[in-house]
């Protein structure tokens, strides 16, 4: 019994280990386009000036009242594009990820939807990356979260979600070095 322990034990703890240096590696193949239409849209997007990312969980906030609330907190003006990023969770346990994307435009308003994902940040990390490749380099707009600190990292490294501006940010840091290249982080 004791030696079968030590194995569970030592299967546990490599286990965690793993799954907390993996935690920061984007491990990101590209995306898979649901349509032609979302990949035309997406090229566009590549080419708008200083576009605002705002991810979005659908179900708590509508678009309209997440949009007031972004501009009125972050200070941003209506003619600023704000494009928003709603991410779904695929299998966290993957190693790599190809997520799927739908791009649509709906009332002037522009909603990149990413399934198949390993964490949500994983997601808005790629899509701001792959933006900052062409154009300038977008910002990435966060509010505050009632999550404990430490719930959201535990969130993260359990089940890929929780603690994303934390996360999104080290994600960026480590594939973009170069500081003028980076989508810009913004938390309020």
């Amino acid at each position: 019994i004791k030696i079968a322990a030590c194995f569970i034990a030592a299967v546990v703890v490599l286990s965690f280990a793993s799954r907390l240096r993996r935690s920061t590696e984007l491990r990101f193949f590209g995306f898979e386009f649901t349509d032609p239409t979302s990949r035309f849209l997406w090229d566009s997007l590549k080419h708008l000036e200083f576009p605002v990312l705002v991810p979005h969980r659908p179900g708590r906030h509508g678009l309209e009242e997440k949009e007031q609330a972004i501009r009125a907190q972050h200070r941003l003006p209506p003619e600023v594009p704000i494009v928003f990023v709603e991410a779904e969770l695929g299998d966290p346990s993957d190693f790599g990820h190809a997520p799927r994307m739908e791009v649509i435009e709906t009332e002037g308003k522009f909603i990149i939807r990413i399934t198949r994902c390993v964490s949500i940040a994983h997601a808005v990390a790629a899509a701001a990356l792959e933006l900052s490749a062409v154009g300038k380099p977008p910002e990435i707009h966060f509010g505050w979260s009632d999550e404990s600190p430490m719930a959201a990292s535990f969130g993260f490294l359990l089940f890929g979600e929780g603690n994303v501006p934390w996360m999104v940010r080290a994600l960026i840091n480590k594939v973009q070095p170069d500081a003028e290249r980076q989508p810009r982080v913004v938390i309020g």
